[in-house]
């Protein structure tokens, strides 16, 4: 019998027995084992807008039908719609299952009776991304196969490519994420709680990870040829666990589900060089404003600086990928604020530096102001100091054209002794040029014009806090106003060079403390978005 005639016998069911009826289940009671591997062929992009993404799924199914002993005299090909299949169904998460060929759904048969169903199927699947680690997230994505009336899925454990229970085709991977893993379930689920709180119970569940596989890598796609002939074929690093879950056994309302979670890390170079990258070096750019002189010539270089690097951040901020279904702060906006703070931060040091020189340098003209009025008010007096001796030998008289003036003092007055402040109105100051000691006399003191006020005899100043005398009759309130004051702002640094040498330090702190909190920055945000 030639093969065309076999198959068209098959194909018509002439070799099949006359009470086979593809209706029933091999087993009386209903219940089957079928035994189950998963082929991941194909992934596609993930749409975050419309969280859905496109993979490629071949599903093997094995199980054994007495009936059909010795039917076969091999391995044979039979039409799927001649035999009993297992009633399956794709989980909520499948918005669509796509035939693409003819022969999507292969069944073959041997002589034990033994049949093997492959059905391949391109799945439009519902994947909602979760973004607020976007774009150093891992997104997981799964599909489940149902099957009803007593079905269970039996998976069995094995390091062999062609028995592996989950396998995946590294070349089939277009997409912006990378395939780091995929995990496996046989799951027993209910209609009911079945009184122990939940309604499923995994009975077999095979962890497989993919990052150390040299073709799961964002590069794969230049993997052709006969040298990545194993990177059709993925099996990776798994890990299994096995339970019994006995109280699904018998359960009538019970159902088991293939279930496959595809675990997909995004390509993270793109956004380094497009994003990362250029924000640190604009916040490095912003901390150059702490190397620029801080003086009044200079300011100008480092406020450009640092509002350029402001504006560059902002508009770094505009570019990301924008995404307003997204209700949560992104890990690349964390990033952003955080970069656009240190520039700000920066910018205000600068600020504040530059506030700080101004503020020193204008308080000491005011000070300067004021002690220019104050001079002029209250202007000094020369009167040799009690108990010593005026040996300049000079008369103290006025100009010509002011002896006819009228005199400050017609009266005696108190005059406190050196180093004594009583009267407050009444002090004594020694001249830098010479040995002389002056009073200043404030106009607003009144003891002077009372004759009789602390008014002693020149015999008894030794032992007396103050003095009297009677300056010249024809003294004259200006008389000694161009007698020079002492100045400790002579002998120290000038308000322009305290406010640089604050500002140098100021800028010393900046160079190391905000250089060393974008350190503690980088190393917080990485180690939390990387776990």
């Amino acid at each position: 019998m030639t093969w065309p005639v076999w198959k068209n016998n098959w194909e018509n069911g002439k070799f099949l027995p006359l009470d086979y009826d593809s209706s029933k289940a091999p087993s009386e009671t209903g219940e089957m084992d079928i035994a189950s591997t998963v082929y991941v062929l194909n992934i596609s992009s993930l749409s975050e807008e419309h969280a859905h993404i496109f993979i490629r799924v071949q599903y093997v199914l094995c199980w054994i039908d007495p009936r059909l002993f010795g039917l076969a005299p091999g391995w044979v090909p039979v039409p799927p719609s001649l035999l009993w299949s297992p009633p399956l169904a794709f989980g909520q998460s499948v918005r669509r299952a796509i035939t693409k060929e003819d022969d999507d759904n292969k069944m073959w048969m041997n002589s034990d009776g033994l049949i093997i169903l492959q059905i391949t199927r391109l799945l439009e699947v519902s994947c909602v991304a979760r973004l607020a680690r976007y774009p150093l997230d891992t997104q997981v994505c799964s599909v489940a196969l149902l099957g009803y009336n007593g079905i269970r899925y039996r998976l069995q454990p094995s390091t062999l490519p062609k028995r592996a229970p989950i396998k995946s085709d590294a070349t089939g991977v277009v997409s912006q994420f990378t395939f780091i893993g995929v995990e496996e379930r046989a799951v027993f689920k209910s209609f009911i709680t079945n009184g122990t709180g939940s309604a499923e119970c995994v009975y077999l569940r095979q962890d497989c990870d993919y990052r150390l596989e040299k073709c799961m890598t964002p590069l794969s796609d230049e993997c052709r040829g006969s040298s990545c002939g194993h990177c059709y074929l993925i099996i990776g690093d798994c890990q299994h666990h096995l339970d019994t879950c006995p109280q699904y056994l018998n359960d009538t309302s019970a159902f088991t589900s293939l279930e496959v979670h595809v675990r997909l890390r995004r390509v993270l170079w793109r956004y380094i060089l497009t994003a990362y990258l250029p924000s640190i070096v604009v916040v490095l750019a912003s901390y150059l404003q702490t190397w620029l002189s801080p003086s009044q010539a200079a300011i100008s270089p480092r406020v450009v600086l640092g509002v350029m690097s402001v504006l560059t951040m902002i508009k770094q901020m505009g570019t990301t990928v924008r995404m307003p279904w997204v209700d949560e702060p992104r890990a690349v906006d964390i990033w952003m604020l955080g970069c656009l703070s240190f520039v700000i931060v920066a910018l205000l040091e600068t600020a504040v530096t530059h506030y700080l020189s101004l503020a020193t340098q204008e308080k000491e003209k005011k000070e300067i102001r004021a002690e220019e009025i104050e001079k002029e008010q209250n202007p000094p007096v020369q009167i040799p100091r009690p108990g010593l001796k005026d040996r300049s030998g000079r008369a103290h008289k006025p100009p010509e054209h002011e002896q006819n003036s009228v005199t400050l003092f017609d009266q005696p007055m108190s005059i406190p002794r050196a180093r004594l402040c009583n009267p407050s109105w009444l002090r004594w100051h020694q001249l830098t040029d010479n040995k002389e000691w002056v009073i200043v006399v404030k106009e607003d003191g009144t003891d002077h014009k009372q004759p009789d006020d602390n008014v002693v005899n020149p015999r008894d100043h030794d032992s007396s806090p103050t003095v009297s005398y009677t300056p010249p009759t024809m003294m004259s309130r200006t008389m000694y106003t161009n007698v020079p004051a002492f100045d400790a702002r002579a002998v120290g640094p000038s308000a322009a060079e305290r406010a640089d040498s604050m500002a140098g330090r100021t800028d010393r702190h900046a160079r190391v403390i905000l250089p060393v909190l974008f350190v503690i920055f980088n190393i917080g945000y990485w180690s939390f978005y990387q776990q």
